[in-house]
């Protein structure tokens, strides 16, 4: 037999209030940064892609693996593609990150536009690694 407790006796939670309907403002926001990170992915999938395309930097190694630069040797092709691996990481890392945190922002009302940007130092970072291992690799 259940019985209901007398009024007061147990603390109850109020409600949520109601979510306000964007304003137009946060719509924009919403929008552009949605377009900055279709930019940012499209840009890293270009990137990523035409990547692979900078081990012609061995192309002056013609026969002879035993001097000149270290992309010239085994040892030399092997921080290439390291470093080819951690680019792709990086982009990747950077597109993933910036959606997650653009979607958690957009539903917790907080900026969003900040989020793309944020992924694109993410993915220069991994670009600027890779230039500079082709520097060392090349010299």
């Amino acid at each position: 037999m259940a019985t209901s407790p007398p009024d007061g006796a147990w603390p109850v939670a109020e409600p949520p209030p109601d979510r306000q309907p964007p304003t137009a403002a946060r719509i924009v926001e919403v929008v552009v940064a949605g377009v900055l990170w279709v930019g940012l992915a499209l840009g890293s999938l270009a990137v990523g892609a035409l990547a692979p395309l900078t081990a012609m930097a061995s192309d002056g190694c013609g026969g002879s693996s035993d001097d000149g630069a270290l992309i010239c040797r085994p040892e030399g092709s092997l921080l290439f593609f390291g470093g080819l691996a951690l680019l792709w990481v990086l982009l990747l890392v950077a597109v993933l990150f910036s959606a997650f945190r653009i979607v958690r922002a957009a539903t917790t009302g907080r900026s969003v536009w900040p989020w793309p940007f944020v992924g694109l130092g993410i993915a220069l970072l991994g670009l600027a690694l890779m230039i500079l291992d082709l520097a060392i690799i090349t010299r």
